[in-house]
């Protein structure tokens, strides 16, 4: 039982208490964005306005645009990854300190950027091969991404780009993972935190991808025991998405995505482990 409460004080409070930042910090700026509405509208319109109670629902609806929306959501998870820094800081107070000229060398920039580039091929393709599958489940995963990739293209490549892949990080493999590592083997705290940054993402087909990835970015973050490296590999994932619009709408586009995808991945994972033990006989 005394294990059972330990497991879940590592690494399931983390989770929650990074959900309710990010709910509670987008309804805080919701409502100070609708106040400050009905103030422009008392403003504008005067007392009479304010009073029309009936309209002033439509109206704070009308003048709250998908844009002001995503920016609170930018917000929610910008001000969740600022508290997991310093969480983060202090789980890994004390630490020795990694090289980073040992992490961020050309060789593995290389494999890194071929990594990344290969996960994105890999999801994007099969993806597409199974969506005829899945309509239902695919009509979700839709309205979802239209919902992120629906607003303003900087602040799109803002979020998915850099805030996104910095605050996923210290959240998911910074502080849940390095918290579960204290309590279970790493194989297990690696399943255990890449399945809640599945859950996370809220949507099936979405989560079934971010938890392998989240795997394979908990594999990166063990062998460099910086998250630095799995903050440079997940930008690279979320950016190698214009890789992919580069290849024609064919099935046979999509199978040689995944052949690519696999291939490079696979290769590039070999490397970086070959690399790891060269070095390590150096060391030697």
């Amino acid at each position: 039982m005394k294990k059972i409460i330990n497991y879940l004080r590592t690494s399931i409070v983390p989770f929650l208490a990074a959900i309710t930042i990010m709910t509670l910090v987008a309804y805080l700026f919701q409502i100070i964005y609708q106040l400050m509405i009905s103030l422009y509208i008392g403003i504008t319109q005067g007392v009479e306005g304010l009073a029309d109670g009936g309209n002033l629902p439509g109206e704070i609806e009308e003048l709250m645009s998908q844009n002001i929306l995503y920016i609170i959501s930018v917000a929610s998870i910008l001000i969740c990854g600022i508290v997991f820094y310093f969480w983060y800081r202090h789980e890994t107070r004390g630490r020795q300190k990694v090289e980073l000229k040992s992490v961020f060398n050309k060789r593995n920039i290389i494999l890194f950027l071929i990594i990344g580039i290969g996960c994105q091929l890999f999801f994007s393709g099969v993806m597409n091969l199974i969506q005829p599958i899945f309509p239902e489940q695919f009509k979700s995963y839709g309205e979802t991404m239209e919902s992120i990739l629906g607003s303003d293209l900087l602040l799109v490549l803002l979020y998915t780009i850099i805030i996104a892949p910095i605050s996923e990080e210290l959240i998911f493999r910074g502080v849940i993972l390095h918290r579960t590592r204290k309590v279970l083997p790493f194989l297990g705290a690696n399943l255990l935190q890449a399945l809640f940054f599945g859950v996370y993402h809220r949507n099936i087909i979405q989560g079934i991808y971010a938890t392998i990835m989240g795997f394979l970015l908990g594999l990166i973050y063990q062998k460099y025991n910086t998250i630095y490296s799995t903050i440079l590999l997940h930008m690279i994932i979320n950016a190698s998405v214009f890789v992919v619009i580069l290849f024609p709408i064919t099935t046979i586009s999509y199978v040689v995505m995944v052949v690519l995808g696999v291939v490079g991945t696979t290769v590039s994972f070999v490397l970086l482990k070959l690399g790891h033990r060269e070095s390590s006989m150096k060391e030697l």
